[in-house]
């Protein structure tokens, strides 16, 4: 699901502007997940 949704968006913009949004991307998909494994298990935290 990831591959067909990265490849059109890997195509429309540039490089560059890819990645910034891809980091970015990143760094939220972490703000969020983080706080909510640390919820469910603070062992591996």
């Amino acid at each position: 699901m990831l591959g067909n949704l990265v490849i059109p968006l890997k195509v429309e913009l540039p490089p560059k502007l890819f990645l910034d949004f891809f980091i970015r991307f990143v760094l939220v998909t972490m703000c969020v997940i983080k706080p909510l494994l640390t919820y469910q298990s603070d062992v591996y935290f």
